[in-house]
């Protein structure tokens, strides 16, 4: 259940930023053909608050424009941690500041945001395990006190 919800709450992190997709996350999605890829756009994502039946989520979506999630098998793919490096620095060069960095087990996350002071417009999410790599490019904008209320809300369930 937790790494569902932390699954979740990173899916609607990510739907938060930038009025222009990332392109290194565009990049790995072209470079990978068997990558999967998946677009949430405004009016999926206004869904899910109202499906949801929840005012937090309803706040948090409500200014994202769309969200990419890009999924791929590092072993298949030979994605090593030498390419990994390269993608952050890639998306690092695009001018996405590290905002946080969490070990789970052997999983590593990796969260950029691009933007002026409290004015955030572009999430990136990088989750890199084992044996997969799950990419999230928002563009749009997100109130960060929605996403810690979301966050208090999901840990007491």
């Amino acid at each position: 259940m937790k790494k569902t919800t932390i699954f979740l709450l990173l899916s609607l992190l990510i739907s938060v930023a930038g009025y222009a997709q990332c392109d290194a996350i565009k990049a790995v999605q072209d470079d990978y053909e068997d990558a999967t890829t998946m677009f949430f756009y405004k009016n999926t994502l206004s869904m899910l608050g109202e499906f949801a039946n929840s005012e937090e989520v309803k706040e948090l979506t409500k200014d994202i424009e769309n969200l990419r999630m890009v999924r791929l098998d590092r072993r298949i793919n030979r994605f090593d941690d030498a390419r990994l490096k390269t993608l952050i620095g890639d998306v690092q060069g695009e001018g996405f500041e590290e905002f946080a960095q969490m070990k789970d087990g052997s999983s590593r996350i990796f969260v950029y945001g691009k933007g002026e002071g409290a004015d955030i417009d572009g999430f990136v999410v990088v989750v890199a395990a084992d044996d997969e790599l799950i990419l999230f490019d928002l563009v749009g904008k997100i109130d960060l006190n929605a996403v810690t209320r979301m966050t208090k809300h999901f840990s007491s369930i």
